[in-house]
């Protein structure tokens, strides 16, 4: 079945390259640009932030949102977001028109990949600083088929940037060993979404009764769509850590990575828990600020946390197995993590109190290692860079 996918694809990608010959010499338009994010599915992340950062300061540049989800492009048009079906008439011609695509994977994931040519600037602006292994770095990801033909046997290449965008010096390396880039693809401007976390961001001040909010959101595990399972043999245990939470004045919430589910125990188990709670927020980037703490295994969410000198702690319960069999990381996670690692649930519970002393009395914050790794800028402005390094590209 899955050589048969995609011999399909190699068929419609060639039935469809007179389309993309026509996206090549379709004049461009300078002053229009396209964005989206996330396959096409999701208004969010770097891409979203730097759309906003347009809208208000750059009112000279026609912007257009394009979407795979008919859903999505209504419910932002209800928002007053120009935004548009990725297949629709006006869709294809602004994508066919556009001097500039933005995006945070790929040009073809977000968009009609055969309106998105050698003659428009893909600028790949990213989700998040890695911490995992991506692109060419991953060995443990497979080529399918269809990808096998194009690549090797018509050699044509299915993901070309122009421009990546990076938060540090450390990430632009991985970019360019990742996605076999050239140093002078690479701007390290900072990510547009830390602009929205800096701004009016003001560090809290705790008492010894303060109330916390910490939250654990592990990182991408298994296949699209997949359940994951919080707690394991611990959910038998849970009341142990409802009680140690209550009586430590504490919040945990529990956030899942976009393409993954919550499993139906997981759901269950929380019905009668007032100090563990599920986080649904679509855009976490959004309410870091009101979290005090994040527990988290492999996530890039660390670098959102370091870039405000929150409290971070690694809750590993599975790292020999996800090295081995998931993916391998950029770090050596031991020096990485240092003092800050948790063994397990139970230990987190033994931990607990100590976590909370640290955060309300100043002494816990970011490791080192993480802000040293992924921070070149906190000054709000790294909309602007990115911005300022689209135009110098276009003139």
């Amino acid at each position: 079945m899955k050589a048969i996918r995609g011999l399909f694809r190699v068929l419609k990608n060639l039935l469809l390259a007179p389309l993309y010959v026509l996206s090549i010499i379709w004049p461009k338009d300078n002053n229009l640009w396209v964005f989206g994010a996330w396959m096409g599915a999701r208004y969010s992340d770097n891409a979203a932030a730097l759309f906003e950062h347009m809208q208000s300061e750059h009112s000279g540049i026609d912007i257009k949102w394009i979407s795979k989800a008919k859903s999505l492009v209504k419910e932002l048009r209800q928002r007053d977001i120009d935004a548009y079906y990725y297949l629709s008439f006006r869709g294809i011609y602004y994508q066919l028109r556009a001097a500039v695509a933005v995006y945070t994977h790929s040009a073809s994931s977000e968009f009609f990949g055969h309106c998105i040519s050698s003659s428009t600037l893909k600028v790949n602006v990213w989700h998040g600083t890695p911490i995992k292994r991506i692109g060419a770095d991953d060995a443990m990801s497979q080529m399918s088929i269809s990808d096998f033909i194009l690549i090797r046997v018509f050699r044509i290449k299915l993901q070309r940037n122009d421009l990546f965008i990076a938060s540090s010096e450390p990430a632009a390396k991985i970019y360019a060993s990742a996605f076999n880039l050239d140093k002078g693809k690479i701007l390290i401007t900072g990510e547009p979404r830390s602009d929205l976390m800096l701004k009016g961001f003001e560090k809290r001040k705790y008492s010894d009764s303060s109330s916390l909010s910490i939250i654990y959101a592990p990182t991408f595990r298994n296949g699209v769509g997949s359940t994951f399972d919080f707690f394991g043999d611990f959910i038998g245990s849970l009341a142990i850590l409802e009680e140690k939470l209550r009586a430590l004045n504490t919040v945990l919430s529990l956030r899942l990575h976009p393409v993954n589910e919550y499993s139906a125990e997981t759901i269950a188990a929380l019905e009668s828990c007032q100090f563990i709670q599920l986080e649904q927020t679509p855009e976490l980037s959004s309410v870091v600020n009101k979290y005090d703490c994040l527990l988290t295994d492999f996530s890039s969410l660390i670098f959102d946390f370091a870039l405000l000198d929150k409290s971070i702690y690694f809750l590993t319960l599975d790292l020999q197995s996800y090295l081995t069999g998931d993916r391998q990381l950029y770090v050596n996670f031991e020096d990485f993590t240092s003092d800050y690692r948790i063994a397990g649930w139970h230990d987190l519970v033994s931990q607990l109190p100590a976590m909370t002393e640290a955060i309300r009395s100043g002494e816990a914050g970011s490791p080192g290692p993480v802000k040293d790794y992924s921070v070149a800028f906190r000054d709000g402005r790294n909309s602007d860079r990115v911005v300022k390094g689209i135009l110098q590209r276009l003139a």
